[in-house]
């Protein structure tokens, strides 16, 4: 009885164990690796989650009657006084001395950023790696310029030089960032482009075009966020080189919009940015999604509320580097850009690094 006893019970602990092992999980399978295939050009059908989603256009029962331009409301005086970022210590590059042939029929880059922070990702760049894409453009003798000088066919680059616009969507607070003792954030897009012209005064001038959101979901992406400090970041841009440019009022998808609403978001969007900034013209727009509106006409000019507007130029979402300004392949409503991810990047600059003779050199103004 007693042997029996302990046979049955040591006979329980194995089946009991037996089935808790059954219920333990294998390991997990391993994450692949990512192909080193580098992301091709294709115009995206949505924003990445970091991307604001856009906010429902006013309808045309609700949109605005009022035949007078809006006026926004006055941003609150700021709590700091901005102060300059301070001066380098060591001595500014000296202006290069032409090299180049004139070569005014060859591409053109327009390189297209968004986030400026960490980590890297799909849609950001971290501050270090701006910088660096900075040192080696200016390495290989680029000089900025915005995108209305590209429009216009680069009117006052100096002869010699290769022309590089730099372009940001969505206007995030990375992009334009102000600390709280009154200084640029040199961590910012804005910061690091200022830091490095006033370390290269001569052969780096303060160019970029920044295409701005005035009503999205997300307060960083409204105007560079820092509400109390819109106007003045408005302000301080165009007076320093820069340009400000529209994204439509709401990121809004103009494929989907009836002309209507279409020239609601491109008239009230350059209506109340040139209202922030008496005497700017806002002369280019960026795509948002790369979705173009069915009728492509209303980019170039159109009317809502009996006043007109119009803009010079749109930049796409993709599409490599762009036909000279000069070509007849040149269209202003249709600009190609280069997605700022390292393997674009590197395939983009070390072509033409193998192949200057297809880039375009001015000639002088």
């Amino acid at each position: 009885m007693h042997k029996s006893l302990i046979l049955c019970i040591t006979l329980s602990i194995v089946i009991l164990l037996t089935a808790c092992s059954g219920n333990v999980s294998s390991q997990p399978t391993a994450i692949p690796a990512p192909s080193a295939t580098p992301v091709a050009q294709v115009t995206p059908t949505t924003l990445p989650s970091q991307t604001p989603t856009p906010t429902t256009p006013p309808t045309p029962t609700t949109l605005p009657t009022s035949t007078s331009t809006p006026t926004p409301t006055p941003s609150p005086t700021p709590t700091f006084t901005p102060t300059p970022t301070p001066q380098p210590t060591e001595t500014p590059t000296a202006t290069p001395s032409p090299t180049l042939p004139p070569n005014t029929m060859g591409s053109v880059l327009v390189l297209e950023y968004h986030m400026v922070k960490e980590p890297e990702d799909r849609w950001q760049r971290t501050p270090d790696n701006f910088r660096a894409d900075i040192e080696r453009l200016h390495r290989l003798g680029y000089s900025p310029a915005n995108i209305i000088d590209l429009t216009l066919g680069f009117p006052d680059l100096p002869a010699g030089r290769k022309p590089i616009v730099f372009t940001f969507d969505d206007s995030d607070i990375s992009q334009f960032r102000y600390l709280e003792d009154g200084s640029i954030d040199l961590d910012s897009a804005v910061g690091i482009l200022y830091d490095f012209h006033l370390k290269h005064p001569e052969d780096w001038p303060l160019k970029s075009t920044l295409y701005v959101l005035q009503d999205v979901n997300v307060p960083e992406r409204v105007l560079f966020g820092q509400k109390d400090l819109q106007d003045f970041k408005l302000q301080w841009l165009v007076e320093n080189g820069f340009e400000v440019a529209s994204h439509t009022i709401s990121h809004f998808n103009l494929t989907a919009g009836s002309d209507e609403e279409v020239q609601w978001q491109l008239a009230v969007s350059q209506r109340q940015l040139e209202a922030r900034l008496p005497g700017y013209d806002v002369r280019s727009l960026s795509i948002p999604f790369g979705n173009y509106p069915a009728n492509e006409s209303l980019l170039a000019q159109g009317v809502w509320d009996d006043q007109p507007y119009t803009y010079a130029g749109a930049v796409m979402v993709a599409g490599g580097a762009g036909p000279s300004p000069h070509s007849a392949d040149f269209n202003p409503y249709r600009i190609p850009r280069v997605q700022a991810l390292q393997s674009e990047l590197d395939y983009w600059l070390g072509y033409f690094e193998e192949n200057p003779q297809f880039y375009y050199v001015s000639a002088g103004p």
